[in-house]
């Protein structure tokens, strides 16, 4: 879906712009908040419901650019997209609200090698309890690594951030944020991510 605008502006583009939406159905804004919601797919049609009521069925396909836009108010609960192509459902994609933000850590490979270029990337969300990204209660993050490794980068994807990417903190942008970390020699790197009030560690290890 679009972000919900509270100031009342409308959004604008040219012609090779995109618009400003976001695969989510969680947004700190008061039930009633008038959204517009964009689907996206290669179907005939598609039909959109809230909370099991249909909000109407609206084509897709080429002569669409392959979008549908339904206009509704927010309110937490969930979305189901259902696809169709002569009447029959080809698929469905489904977004719900989430609940409270957490932390979450995770790295793409549990194990480096030493003297080949390599590197690991840490993954750093919030998220609830049921892994569902929050993407509008952004937070600074604070990472320490130690060990037998280095912080090499950490930023978001914030298109007008003013944060070095050489520092050891930043702010997470849409629920995320990504550390780089290199190998320095053998053995094991611990990285530590903290925010909130909230820590959590993962361990990498480097092999020769």
């Amino acid at each position: 879906m679009r972000r919900p605008r509270l100031d009342g502006l409308l959004q604008a583009g040219g012609p090779w712009s995109w618009t400003d939406a976001v695969s989510t159905w969680s947004w700190d804004v008061a039930d009633g908040t008038p959204v517009a919601i964009e689907v996206y797919g290669d179907a005939d049609e598609v039909e959109l419901l809230q909370d099991g009521v249909s909000l109407g069925t609206a084509p897709l396909g080429r002569e669409h650019r392959y979008r549908a836009v339904f206009e509704t108010t927010f309110s937490r609960g969930e979305l189901i997209a259902i696809a169709r192509t002569g009447g029959v459902e080809t698929g469905r994609h489904a977004l719900r609200t989430a609940g409270e933000a957490g932390l979450t850590v995770r790295v793409d490979r549990p194990e480096l090698r030493l003297g080949v270029g390599d590197l690991a990337h840490v993954e750093i969300e919030l998220a609830d309890a049921d892994g569902l990204l929050v993407p509008d209660r952004d937070r600074g993050v604070v990472v320490r690594v130690e060990g037998a490794g280095e912080l090499l980068g950490l930023g978001s994807a914030r298109p007008d951030t003013t944060e070095s990417y050489l520092a050891d903190r930043t702010t997470t942008f849409d629920g995320r944020a990504i550390a780089v970390v290199r190998p320095l020699a053998e053995g094991a790197i611990t990285v530590t991510v903290a925010s909130g009030g909230e820590e959590r560690t993962v361990a990498l290890t480097v092999a020769g």
